[in-house]
This record gives structure tokens, sequence and C-alpha cells, in this order.
């Protein structure tokens, strides 16, 4: 798995032992439990999308992205209790990116942008993350 290199969503889960099942890897942040591996999978541009959906998500600079978890994440819910101590668990958290949800007429691949590390949240419902890429 090289940063930079290109894959779609279903060649995503044998990366990491799994096989693709639409249901769980159509969210944009898929935990793997058994693992200790959070996935997010983000397209930035949510053209198309009903409002309440299009999630605020891009770089910030070269080390930093900026992204919100859905409209249901509070900070004390599962899930993000597993995003602000996904260090303190040894939990490792993969970004993969695409611009876009289509190229052409066909989805497009996600790109692979390595692990990324928690810094910090502000709100939620949804929680506004800051990552950092290590």
């Amino acid at each position: 798995l090289l940063v930079g290199h290109e894959l779609m969503r279903e060649d995503i889960p044998p990366l990491f032992g799994e096989e693709f099942n639409p249901g769980n890897w159509q969210s944009g942040h898929v935990v793997l439990n058994s693992k200790n591996i959070q996935i997010l999978l983000v397209t930035i541009n949510k053209q198309g999308k009903v409002e309440s959906h299009q999630y605020k998500d891009d770089f910030i600079d070269e080390l930093h992205f900026y992204w919100q978890s859905q409209n249901s994440t509070s900070v004390e819910s599962k899930r993000g209790q597993q995003i602000i101590n996904h260090v303190k668990n040894k939990s490792r958290v993969y970004l993969f990116v695409r611009q876009h949800k289509l190229r052409g007429k066909k989805a497009s691949p996600f790109v692979f942008h390595g692990e990324v590390q928690y810094k910090s949240h502000e709100g939620e419902r949804p929680m506004n993350v800051i990552w950092e890429l290590i």
C-alpha cells in the first residue's frame, strides 16, 4: 500500500484482510474492530449530495486534513470516542481521498494518503476533526 496509489472502493477491504461488503464500505468511516483499524473514505466534492450530507472535508495543508464526521456523531458516542482515543486504544487510521465521486461515467478511485493521527476537534453532530498525516 503506497501513498499516492489509486484504488477502487472494492479493492480497499482486501488490503486489510476483509471482503468487500457494500453495506459496510459505503460509509466514510469504516471501523475494523478486530484489527484495531479505522479507514476514512472521503470524497471532497459533494456536488449532488443532499445538503445535510455535504460534509466539509479538505486538506488544510500537506500535513493536515479537515474532516467532518457523520451528523449523528457526538463526542460521547462510541464512534466519537473511537476517533478521539484511537492513539490511546492503539487503533490505526488510514486516509483515502478522491476529488469527485465519478470519473467520466464510472466511480472514481480513491488515492491513499497514508496513516493519520487525531489532533483536535470542535463541535459535534458532526464533529469537525483535524487529522495529521504521519
